[in-house]
């Protein structure tokens, strides 16, 4: 049995109260229900939930504010399964329910959800570390460039040299390189 903690924000009473059943029934844990998006965003802020059920009545403004906050996935709440949301696809929505859906489909919703959030999140950091890599190749390159046009060392003697800068003063080689590149262009 899995207990993922999930906020429901929908305006609509009855709704919010056959989904609270279901999730219940299937094991998870309703942490918060919240009929409109700004008290929603205050509660979802606090708990950090694993799941934010967000009603397609809300609209679609306030789930940028949660994905640039990257809280937690947001599964959309409809009346049925027949609403296409041409709105939504550009956005970080993991998927879409509506209440009385098959609880294994809920479920597997849910469960999903989770994870293809988290695999995204986790690409986003893979992302931005090889991004930063990127930028600190490119910073040694031109350090190694301005020591070779500078101070006429071959490529492997400028290696060798921002290197054992790096070693000495026990700093990053991007940092040491940096650093070079600034005292070379004074």
């Amino acid at each position: 049995m899995y207990e993922t903690r999930v906020v429901i924000i929908d305006p609509d009473k009855s709704r919010r109260q056959r989904l609270k059943e279901q999730l219940n029934t299937a094991g998870h844990i309703v942490v918060a229900i919240v009929e409109d998006v700004k008290k929603g965003l205050r509660t979802i802020m606090q708990i950090n939930p694993d799941v934010i059920m967000l009603s397609t009545d809300l609209g679609f403004e306030d789930i940028k504010v949660i994905e640039e906050h990257r809280i937690s996935p947001v599964v959309l709440v409809s009346e049925s399964d027949i609403q296409l949301l041409p709105e939504s696809e550009n956005m970080w929505i993991f998927g879409q329910v509506y209440p009385g859906m098959p609880s294994v489909i809920l479920d597997g919703t849910i469960h999903r959800s989770v994870i293809n959030f988290k695999k995204l999140l986790q690409l986003e950091r893979e992302i931005s570390r090889l991004n930063k890599t990127l930028e600190d190749r490119k910073i040694i390159e031109r350090a190694k460039g301005l020591l070779i046009s500078e101070k006429g060392y071959s490529e492997e003697q400028a290696f060798k040299f921002m290197r054992k800068l790096s070693m000495d003063r026990c700093q990053p080689m991007a940092e040491v390189a940096s650093k070079l590149i600034h005292v070379l262009k004074s």
